[in-house]
C-alpha cells in the first residue's frame, strides 16, 4: 500500500484546505512586499555615502599628546560643491584645542580627507572629551560628534 493510494489507514489527509486560502495568500503578499521594501530602505541607507565620518589615529591619549582626527568629507550631491565648510570645535574649550578648526574645501567633487591635530591643554582630568564636527556642502549641515578619552 503506498502512501498517495485512496485506502490509506492512517487517516491523514495530505491535501491542503481550499477555504481560506485566497486570503491567507493576499495577507502572505502584502507582507511580503513590505518585507521587501524594508530591506530595500535599509540597503539604500547602508550604501549610500555619508557626507560625513572622522577617525583618531591614536585614542585614547595622555594629557601630554596629541591626536589627529581625520576628517572625511564626501559630497552626496550629484553637483560639485563650492565653498564647502569644516569646522571642529571642542564642546570643553578650555581643556582641548583643535588647530585650525574651521577650513574650507574651495571644490568638492566626490570626496576629499582633512586632518586636524587635537591637543589637550595643559594638565586635564582623564575622561571623554566630546568635539563636534560640522560640514556644510551646499548650504545643508551635516553633523556627528567625536570622543577623545583622555588617560593619565
Amino acid at each position: 500500500m503506498g502512501v498517495y493510494d485512496k485506502k490509506n489507514s492512517t487517516g491523514f489527509d495530505y491535501f491542503f484546505p481550499t477555504q481560506g486560502t485566497k486570503i491567507m495568500g493576499l495577507g502572505l503578499a502584502i507582507v511580503g512586499a513590505l518585507l521587501i521594501l524594508l530591506l530595500l530602505a535599509m540597503a539604500v541607507g547602508v550604501f549610500s555615502p555619508r557626507p560625513l565620518s572622522f577617525s583618531f589615529d591614536k585614542n585614547p591619549v595622555k594629557s601630554s599628546e596629541q591626536s589627529i582626527l581625520t576628517v572625511s568629507v564626501s559630497n552626496p550631491y550629484p553637483q560639485t560643491a563650492r565653498k564647502v565648510i569644516v569646522e571642529v570645535v571642542p564642546e570643553d574649550r578650555r581643556a582641548i584645542s583643535v588647530d585650525r578648526p574651521v577650513r574650507e574645501i574651495d571644490v568638492l567633487d566626490k570626496n576629499r580627507e582633512l586632518e586636524f591635530i587635537i591637543n589637550p591643554v595643559g594638565k586635564i582630568l582623564p575622561g571623554d572629551y566630546v568635539l563636534n564636527i560640522s560640514v556644510t556642502i551646499n548650504g545643508t549641515k551635516f553633523s556627528e560628534t567625536a570622543t577623545l578619552k583622555v588617560i593619565q
